[in-house]
């Protein structure tokens, strides 16, 4: 299973490239939306549960595409 992981040196430092601005846009996003819901926390019931709707649809997707690829990493690897 680890020989899969092998790869040539110039690989892993492409594959940072590539996937740290994602990596790093996503960390914002949820940073954002952890601070607007703490922010908005000292506000009342009615304000928290608007935050909370309008962080939903951002949560959502990315969530769902962090699982997608986690569940065909594991098929992938069981199919081998």
């Amino acid at each position: 299973m680890l020989k899969y992981l092998k790869r040539g040196p110039g690989f892993y430092g492409y594959l940072w490239r590539l996937t740290g601005p994602i990596a790093l846009q996503n960390l914002i996003t949820f940073s954002l939306g952890l601070i607007d819901t703490l922010m908005v926390s000292w506000l009342g019931n009615t304000q928290m549960a608007a935050v909370t709707t309008a962080n939903v649809p951002v949560f959502l997707p990315i969530s769902t595409c962090i699982i997608r690829s986690i569940c065909i990493t594991a098929s992938r690897d069981r199919a081998t």
